[in-house]
């Protein structure tokens, strides 16, 4: 069973890193087109954004569920509670 939590957790995590990254750089291109007087362009990418973000959402949503159905350590599952939290945390702030 753990053998497969980490599998399938490391996955989840990878496409969940993959869209916040995505949202971020979305949200940063969306910047630079207000900053450019382009708010078509500017209103795309805001879109690009929220969307990758609530892509986000659920790939957490489906890693907390993992992690409470998982069979492992408690101190381990408030590790990666802990660890999905604070990347949260940041890409709310480079936001």
């Amino acid at each position: 069973m753990p053998q497969e939590f980490y599998k399938e957790f490391k996955k989840l995590m990878e496409k969940y890193l993959d869209k916040i990254d995505y949202s971020v750089e979305s949200f940063k291109n969306a910047i630079e087109y207000f900053n450019s007087m382009r708010t078509g362009e500017a209103r795309t990418e805001l879109a690009k954004s929220m969307n990758a973000e609530k892509e986000a959402d659920e790939l957490r949503r489906k890693m907390i569920y993992l992690l409470e159905e998982a069979d492992i350590s408690p101190e381990l599952k408030e590790d990666f509670f802990h660890l999905i939290k604070r990347i949260e945390v940041i890409a709310d702030y480079v936001k």
